[in-house]
């Protein structure tokens, strides 16, 4: 548990200096460290996730095939070139956090710590340890969409993280829909129905059960025997839940502070996110897909706190923070906490 906090805290560090360093060449070097950092953190994790076994085994066979063509080059790059298959956990943690480095970079200054709070306490990070392809996918993903934020041509990367996992099809089905839409009172009831649904252990979960074998057929089928699926949604409605609850009245209170193109699609899909995230809940395979749109909170919440004095945006970050570090230190602290003790092949 030690190590995460020690983790955090160098992380938060990092990016609360960005803020008094008026040079962005120095900020570029420190945030490649911490790139550094976290590949080596996550990279060298033994045995973390259930996903970690199957990955070694998959590229020690010479008969696993991989479907998405970015994971098959790199089984070939290993197989070919007899590589440890751990390489394969670093080239995927490197990408991952390369490409967050990318998005931080492009954010302002004074926010670049919130975005980098919000990805630790996110799945984002945890889930970088289990579902490996999917979360470099996403981090893909939520650069292309920090790209289009900032006027410029991101699609492209919406397109690219489609070659790393399929299931970045869903999120860019969802990224043209939260450009048709308007976010409007209609759509705020619709979340809040769904945050009810969710501490109820959703709907979309029985639908599930109905047609578990044609989910079976698929590549994706061995999910659906995971520990990660069935647990129990409505014991865990707890505090994230209820912050993420709040936060999403509170940004929609400020919806005219989004006034760009960009900034209104991300407001959108970050909506849309959040009630698809909730509407799945009881089904992590289903869940899974939108894993995309609701990352855009990592972009969202941190534009959030922009829009207040300066008075309340430190106070409201170290609020934010308070209350991540304490979710952070008491999940881990966790009985049941898949990633303590954290392992590594480096000391162990």
């Amino acid at each position: 548990m030690i190590v995460y906090i020690f983790l955090i805290f160098v992380s938060t560090v990092i990016f609360i200096s960005h803020i008094y360093v008026k040079s962005e060449k120095v900020n570029k070097i420190t945030a490649f460290l911490w790139v550094i950092m976290m590949t080596l953190f996550v990279g060298s994790q033994d045995g973390i996730g259930n996903d970690h076994a199957n990955y070694i085994a998959q590229i020690k066979s010479p008969w696993a095939t991989p479907q998405e063509p970015f994971t098959l080059f790199i089984f070939y790059i290993i197989r070919s070139c007899d590589l440890s298959v751990y390489v394969f956990f670093y080239i995927y943690a490197f990408l991952t956090y390369y490409f967050l480095y990318k998005v931080i970079l492009l954010s302002d200054k004074s926010i670049r710590f919130i975005i980098v709070m919000m990805i630790l306490q996110s799945l984002l990070f945890f889930q970088s340890f289990n579902l490996i392809r999917q979360i470099l996918a996403c981090a893909i993903f939520l650069y292309g969409i920090s790209l289009i934020l900032n006027n410029k041509k991101g699609y492209w990367f919406l397109l690219l993280a489609c070659l790393v996992h399929y299931s970045a099809f869903f999120g860019l089905l969802i990224v043209w829909i939260a450009s048709k839409i308007r976010v409007s009172t209609v759509m705020l009831i619709v979340y809040i129905m769904s945050v009810a649904l969710l501490y109820t252990g959703g709907f979309i979960g029985d639908f599930i059960s109905k047609y578990e074998f044609l989910i079976r057929m698929t590549y994706y089928g061995y999910y659906l025997d995971s520990s990660l699926i069935n647990d129990d949604v409505a014991a865990n409605f707890g505090v994230v839940y209820k912050i993420t609850f709040i936060l999403c009245l509170v940004v929609y209170t400020k919806r005219k502070f989004f006034k760009s193109n960009g900034q209104i699609l991300l407001f959108n899909l970050f909506f849309v996110g959040q009630i698809l995230y909730n509407l799945s809940s009881a089904n992590i395979t289903i869940q899974r897909a939108t894993y995309f749109p609701y990352f855009s909170m990592i972009l969202v919440i941190p534009l959030l706190a922009k829009c207040f004095s300066p008075y309340w945006n430190s106070r409201l970050a170290l609020v934010l923070y308070s209350l991540y570090f304490l979710f952070i230190s008491a999940s881990l602290a966790s009985q049941d906490c898949p990633y303590v003790p954290y392992k590594n092949i480096i000391w162990n």
